[in-house]
């Protein structure tokens, strides 16, 4: 019965005893799992990246063009229209040339007379100067007195008066002319380069002053304007690369002017940069990093960096993330270069507003 006792007895105790190791297990396994947060990582790698300074400047055509008649008068043609593309050599607009043709008529027939009147004068004057030689022979033979030979000579020399005065007259009358058909030639206005007219100004009927604009027309290559501060000028010059951002879309571009003076209300200088295959909206506003060198060093997505007091990101192992302070540098494009991290770390790139220090962790595919 003793015997019977004690192995009920012991029985008892092993199985408390197992109960109370199975419990240690469970609640040592609930303690180490924890929450689990899904990530994405990124691996470093030491890499070169441009370096770059954020402007933002706004749209507009490298080159803009205001086409004018060099004459009054009523717009008889307009060949364009708002937002129309034109080539150069294309026609654009002609005056009513009526009034036109009449003062290229009339100064033709002034050129004409101012020849007639050179002709007569000119034969004038060969008949006096022959006869002045011939009296001066008879003078010096004894045939006619002084008096005879100095009224010839004074006829002689209002010949010659005359004729200069009709040659001056035929002068005016040619360049006369030359202006009326040059007016007649520029009553039709083409397109000087490739562009876009803008804006048409006039319709057709209506009076057109002399020199006021018809129509203009912008270049089809387009600027970036941004201003440069002062301390920048060494680092940006023309021939730098400049990355652009409009609206989502991105472009590429060149620094082609920088102004020699600043801005006198900015005290910035202004610069353009010059975009590739573009066309954007005119007075857009456009985002502007303009490269002024190439760093070495690691290289992390600029959502990858956060920041609570200081700068840091969460490093992974595959199994947990841990905080590690960085020190944030350069930037270029959406990437920063920090200090504080090694070529071959993995760094959370995705999911890491959910993570504490020490937080368990599975990663997912970025794609």
């Amino acid at each position: 019965m003793k015997h019977y006792t004690k192995a009920i007895g012991l029985i008892g105790l092993c199985a408390v005893l197992a109960l109370g190791t199975s419990g240690c297990s469970t609640a040592k396994a609930a303690e180490a799992a924890g929450p689990v947060r899904s990530i994405q990582a990124e691996a470093l790698e030491n890499t070169s990246n441009p370096i770059t300074q954020h402007y933002v400047g706004i749209v507009d055509a490298k080159d803009q063009i205001e086409y004018s008649f060099k004459s009054s008068g009523r717009l008889g043609e307009i060949h364009v229209e708002d937002g129309q593309a034109v080539t150069k050599g294309q026609l654009i607009a002609k005056l009513d040339i009526q009034d036109l043709r009449f003062q290229a008529d009339a100064a033709q027939a002034n050129y004409a007379a101012a020849q007639l009147s050179v002709k007569k004068a000119k034969e004038a004057l060969d008949y006096d100067q022959n006869l002045l030689s011939s009296m001066k022979d008879l003078y010096a033979a004894g045939s006619i007195s002084a008096d005879q030979l100095d009224q010839v000579e004074l006829k002689a020399e209002v010949s010659e008066a005359t004729y200069n005065q009709a040659a001056s007259q035929l002068t005016a009358a040619l360049a006369d002319l030359n202006y009326k058909n040059a007016l007649l030639d520029d009553a039709n206005i083409y397109a000087q380069a490739d562009g876009t007219i803008i804006k048409v100004l006039y319709e057709e009927g209506e009076l057109v002053p002399q020199g006021y604009p018809v129509t203009v027309q912008r270049s089809e290559t387009q600027i970036i304007k941004v201003g440069i501060p002062q301390k920048s000028l060494n680092e940006i010059e023309v021939g730098s690369a400049a990355h652009i951002s409009i609206d989502g879309t991105a472009a590429e571009g060149l620094v082609t002017r920088i102004d020699e003076a600043p801005d006198t209300t900015t005290r910035t200088y202004m610069a353009e940069i010059t975009v590739e295959d573009s066309n954007f909206h005119l007075g857009s506003i456009a985002e502007a990093d303009i490269e002024i060198g190439q760093q070495s060093g690691i290289w992390i997505p600029i959502q990858a960096l956060l920041s609570e007091g200081e700068d840091f990101v969460y490093v992974t192992d595959g199994e947990r993330a841990f905080k590690r302070t960085v020190i944030p540098h350069d930037t270029s494009g959406m990437r920063v270069r920090v200090e504080g991290l090694e070529a071959g770390e993995m760094i959370v790139v995705s999911g890491m507003n959910n993570l504490t220090d020490g937080i368990n962790i599975t990663v997912t595919d970025a794609n």
